[in-house]
């Protein structure tokens, strides 16, 4: 049995969140999958984006229940033509997400002396029972940063075997609502457009207004 699981500790993004939050569950209903809302956010003794990052992680806890955990952000939404993923990347061993080595998206991760570096976006991933991913949230107080930077250290400390997911699967061009890639991809991930180097808080919510409403003119076409 596979479960599909997100979580919502705050507010701010509800709106986006409740329109993308039925295309989840019915995708989880298309893939026969157990579908999980995390509302309870366990406070590691982190400042408040590291804490939310730990948590992210607690997905671990259910491969001791189910075969794989498919992670999801709460901004992302999936088309009602989408595929099955589990079908599509059925090792258990396997840690999948949508990867680069783009320059200009590694700047974000410290070195922390890993081998080798990867994005790993933590919009989307898709973990086995296999993977043999040990981690503590309380532990690797030394690492900061973004999820993705917990992904690479957890992964290649363990030596987890990890591959690629397309970026159909976690599609985050999303300005360009006439753009047929968004159309055609299977997932659509909201994260971060809108928030560039933006520091009036007036200029923030406009543009989360904005994403919104890019979001329901995407939503119109794949899913209505």
């Amino acid at each position: 049995m596979n479960l599909i699981m997100t979580m919502c500790f705050s507010d701010k993004n509800l709106p986006l969140y409740e329109l993308c939050r039925p295309t989840q569950i019915n995708y989880a209903k298309k893939t026969n999958c157990d579908y999980l809302t995390l509302y309870n956010e366990i406070d590691y003794g982190f400042l408040k984006k590291a804490n939310i990052y730990r948590n992210k992680i607690r997905c671990l806890d259910y491969l001791k229940i189910y075969d794989r955990v498919l992670f999801l952000d709460g901004d992302v939404m999936i088309n009602k033509h989408a595929g099955d993923i589990f079908a599509a990347y059925p090792k258990t061993d396997t840690f999948y997400a949508w990867t680069t080595d783009d320059e200009n998206m590694l700047k974000c991760l410290p070195a922390y002396n890993l081998k080798k570096q990867f994005y790993f976006n933590g919009g989307v991933y898709l973990i086995g029972k296999d993977c043999n991913m040990q981690y503590n949230p309380k532990d690797y107080q030394e690492v900061s940063g973004w999820d993705e930077v917990f992904m690479n250290y957890i992964i290649q400390t363990n030596g987890v075997n990890y591959e690629s997911l397309s970026a159909k699967w976690n599609r985050m061009s999303c300005n360009d609502v006439n753009g047929v890639f968004i159309y055609d991809s299977n997932f659509i991930h909201f994260g971060g457009h809108g928030w560039s180097k933006l520091t009036n808080k007036g200029l923030r919510k406009e543009m989360e207004l904005d994403k919104y409403k890019i979001a329901e003119t995407i939503y119109r076409r794949i899913n209505v």
